[in-house]
């Protein structure tokens, strides 16, 4: 198994981030329901603007750009979806919000800055967080609305005052502990697992990933009674990641804003650079070339589930997605 590298124990932030639009919207699940079109609820796409039902590793990799910005459309070329945010109207029909919703996906080391080390995502593996089935409160550990990045943080879309600076704002949390061998899993969440509040890793899941977050802002939005998610209601916020970053920019992302802790938001791509602009509070510059650009995961026998008949087939109401 590999092992970290150049980790470094402080009192600091670790985490970079990443914006990315929203692109497109279908009701297809490439993970829940791959190879069929129109089986799942309807989704919000971000990053890679080729995900649909018939996603794969290589798709996504030969789809450049994705839908990211400050440069790193190159450089992100994951999947990132949501159940779409539907409003009601005037005449009971439902309609698919498709304002400029941005998600700022956020990848952090769990515990901070004295968690434990952290391995890049290997290409391909899948994971699902949150409960699409959920018709009460999920976890705020996992699961959170607010309104503008401020007031109550609720596990479940409120009502918001209706001001510019008090739009409805949703975080989902992904669970960062990795078996270390299936990419993906039946139920597409048990080779995963959340860490400690340390940041710690459970035994049967010894792997530390960066913990990505969701951050989903709806411009124009502030929530009540006219809407709700295509899973259903206010309470089943989830979301699906399905990862294939330039190993060499995850590398340098790793190894510069994790395992060595920086405060890396907002981060730029220009040619083999990577840099915070000197206008933020922790300006820093990353030489890519500097980091390898093989996957600490290349050789190894990583394994996909095997496909069945109930994993294609069941119905939404089946799968609980």
């Amino acid at each position: 198994m590999p092992t970290p590298t150049g980790v470094v124990y402080a009192d600091h932030v670790a985490q970079w981030n990443v914006l990315c639009t929203a692109d497109h919207y279908a009701k297809d699940d490439p993970i829940v329901f791959p190879g069929s079109p129109g089986a799942s609820h309807m989704h919000t796409f971000y990053a890679n603007r080729s995900t649909n039902a018939y996603t794969t590793l290589a798709s996504l990799s030969a789809s450049s750009p994705s839908s990211c910005g400050r440069g790193m459309g190159t450089s992100d070329l994951s999947a990132y979806w949501v159940p779409s945010l539907m409003k009601k109207n005037a005449d009971g029909t439902t309609s698919v919000y498709q304002g400029e919703q941005t998600n700022v996906v956020y990848y952090r080391r769990a515990g901070g800055g004295r968690g434990p080390g952290v391995l890049p995502f290997p290409k391909g593996l899948r994971m699902i967080a949150g409960n699409a089935k959920a018709t009460s409160d999920q976890s705020l550990s996992v699961v959170q609305w607010d309104c503008g990045g401020g007031g109550v943080e609720s596990p479940h879309m409120y009502q918001c005052p209706a001001d510019p600076s008090h739009e409805i704002h949703a975080s989902l949390v992904f669970p960062s502990c990795w078996d270390g061998v299936h990419l993906d899993s039946a139920d597409h969440k048990s080779h995963m697992a959340y860490a400690g509040a340390n940041g710690a890793c459970p035994a049967d899941h010894p792997v530390s990933l960066p913990e990505v977050t969701f951050e989903v802002d709806f411009p124009g939005v502030y929530g009540g009674p006219d809407w709700s998610l295509a899973s259903g209601g206010i309470y089943s916020l989830h979301g699906d990641f399905f990862a294939d970053w330039d190993n060499q920019v995850q590398n340098a992302l790793v190894s510069a804003c994790l395992n060595n802790p920086h405060e890396c938001g907002d981060m730029n791509r220009s040619g083999t650079t990577l840099f915070r602009p000197d206008y933020d509070p922790e300006p820093i510059t990353i030489d890519m070339t500097k980091y390898p650009t093989t996957s600490p995961w290349d050789g190894r026998n990583l394994q996909q589930p095997t496909p069945t008949t109930s994993s294609t087939t069941m119905t939404m109401s089946g799968m609980g997605h």
